[in-house]
């Protein structure tokens, strides 16, 4: 009982129900009311992200799988997808495919041949021999040599059908390998070895290759293979071209992207959450119709499951203040469009955040009005700015009636 007396007194706010800067911080002001000296850290840290206060509700299964906890056909179709697709993957070098894949990824390459080359490396194409070893009725042997097994690796590179095009392609190291080695493997070598120009016309010749590999066994009419490599050429400039012609549209559109004021009689409040390492911060600002900062908050929140938490948290800290404010009407804006496009939803959360979402709804019956929006970063940059200061900081910052210095810049831009 006595512990509960201090929890209740000291741990959680009597005002607003929510735990207090002496139980979440490991350097409070008073060592003797510290919830970490009771638990260890990690331990600590994840009770002080478990959102209290709000409307008693009762405890449910939830689908993790799901942010908002609800089953799905889809969810369901996707989780077990990405268990299988993992199950099927028999490569021996699991980094390495991942390294190569990061390069791939952040390469110029067109979606369809970024994805082709990610099955490549985990060894999911429908080669003939993976084909045999599933159980269907098809011959291991290749479809184009027919003088041995057809892995991922022979299809692309080891066919001896396919030795005057590499040699002719000037790419190094295409003739430099065994038989025996996995696809992913080689891959990863070579690629360290690769200007991006051999990157990219190397992608485009495999996926030429493959498609005329797939036309052959389906016996329809293919390109003679003396007429890939000029093909792969071109697909390539086309692609470089593209790449450095100058998005001037695309850049005016980005920079367009402002903050919009209010309706008049309203209070425009932008939040924001940042995690940084171990850390999270959350930020507020609330501006009028003309633009003029009325107030604003920097804090460090506790660190939550998911980036979601944090920006519902975000949104709840705001709301706390903006009624610390007296204000009656506000319009909440973030850039997270899950969480302000469920806030805008009638239906509840199963999954843990779902708590937060109900301490919000509970939370705005003290205002006449409130509104949810969504923006994209480009318009909420004042708000992402005092997250990340927020992850600094020991204690709460609040300024009132006065524009922090640390945002000043990004004010400018919203000018």
């Amino acid at each position: 009982m006595g512990m509960w007396e201090r929890c209740a007194g000291v741990w959680v706010k009597k005002e607003t129900g929510q735990w207090s800067e002496y139980a979440c911080s490991p350097r409070s002001l008073d060592p003797g009311t510290e919830l970490f000296r009771f638990f260890p850290a990690q331990i600590a840290s994840l009770i002080c992200g478990i959102p209290i206060g709000g409307p008693l509700v009762i405890d449910s299964w939830f689908w993790h799988p799901d942010p908002g906890g609800s089953f799905s056909v889809r969810s369901g179709y996707k989780e077990l997808r990405s268990r299988k697709l993992s199950d099927i993957s028999t490569s021996n070098q699991p980094s390495q495919v991942s390294q190569s894949w990061g390069k791939v990824w952040h390469s110029f390459l067109p979606n369809k041949i970024k994805h082709f080359l990610w099955r490549a490396l985990k060894e999911i194409l429908p080669v003939c021999e993976k084909l045999n070893q599933r159980g269907l009725d098809v011959a291991s042997t290749c479809p184009i040599c027919f003088s041995e097994d057809e892995s991922v690796f022979h299809a692309l590179l080891g066919c001896e059908n396919l030795g005057n095009l590499w040699a002719n392609s000037e790419i190094p190291f295409v003739g430099e390998s065994s038989g025996e080695m996995q696809f992913a493997e080689w891959f990863d070598f070579a690629l360290h070895h690769w200007s991006s120009d051999q990157f990219h016309l190397f992608a485009f010749i495999c996926y030429l290759v493959w498609n005329r590999r797939n036309e052959v066994r389906l016996k329809l009419n293919t390109l003679p293979l003396s007429q890939l490599l000029p093909k792969a050429k071109d697909m390539w400039k086309e692609v470089s071209e593209a790449v450095s012609r100058p998005a001037t549209s695309w850049i005016c559109d980005l920079r367009s992207v402002k903050w919009k004021a209010p309706p008049i009689h309203f209070m425009k409040l932008n939040i924001d959450a940042s995690l940084c390492g171990v850390v999270a911060g959350s930020g507020c600002l609330f501006r009028n119709e003309s633009g003029r900062v009325l107030a604003a908050k920097a804090a460090r929140i506790p660190v939550m499951a998911s980036v979601a938490e944090l920006e519902a948290m975000a949104v709840l800290q705001g709301l706390q203040m903006a009624k610390d404010l007296g204000i009656l009407k506000v319009f909440v804006e973030g850039d997270n469009q899950w969480v302000m496009g469920k806030l805008c939803s009638p239906h509840g959360c199963l999954s843990p955040i779902g708590s937060i979402f109900d301490c919000i709804r509970s939370f705005c019956s003290h205002f006449s009005v409130v509104q949810f929006g969504w923006v994209p970063r480009e318009a909420n940059k004042v708000a992402h700015k005092l997250a990340q200061v927020g992850c600094t900081l020991e204690l709460d910052h609040v300024w009132l009636e006065d524009s922090p210095a640390v945002i000043a810049a990004e004010l400018a831009c919203d000018a």
